[in-house]
């Protein structure tokens, strides 16, 4: 069976009520918000562009 996605943005939003370390302490739903945002704003941004339509990865944004 293929898969129906072929590129994805993930966007994490987890929040943990223990103390250990998650997403939403790096920023995650900012992030979320601010790239539906823009792209709401511009149309067509460099990580639709780049990422899903090209298939690149964009190394400003990828996590080591």
């Amino acid at each position: 069976m293929m898969n129906f996605y072929t590129r994805y943005i993930f966007f994490c939003n987890n929040i943990r009520k223990d103390g250990k370390a998650c997403c939403s302490q790096l920023n995650a739903k900012t992030m979320y918000r601010y790239i539906k945002d823009k792209r709401r704003q511009e149309g067509i941004n460099d990580i639709i562009i780049e990422h899903l339509i090209n298939g690149n990865v964009i190394k400003r944004l990828q996590i080591d």
